[in-house]
């Protein structure tokens, strides 16, 4: 699956949910895309300040810290 579908059927999931209130609601409406990525490594969507810019000679790439702990150390 691809990492946007795999965030929307996330978001779509909390969206289900019962109860939710009216700012829950707007931000997963509006704002949800803006905060939050996708790690297709550990299937996990975590906020952006989890992620950072990994920038080396063989590659530059924007990591999540959770799959990525010694390139971030690296850094």
């Amino acid at each position: 699956m691809e990492a946007k579908e795999r965030l929307e059927q996330i978001r779509q999931d909390w969206l289900d949910q019962p109860n939710l209130t009216d700012t829950l609601k707007e931000y997963l409406n509006n704002y949800y895309y803006d905060d939050y990525s996708y790690c297709e490594e550990c299937d996990m969507i975590d906020h952006d300040s989890n992620w950072f810019w990994y920038d080396s000679d063989e590659y530059t790439d924007y990591l999540h810290i959770k799959c990525n702990k010694d390139k971030y150390l690296e850094q």
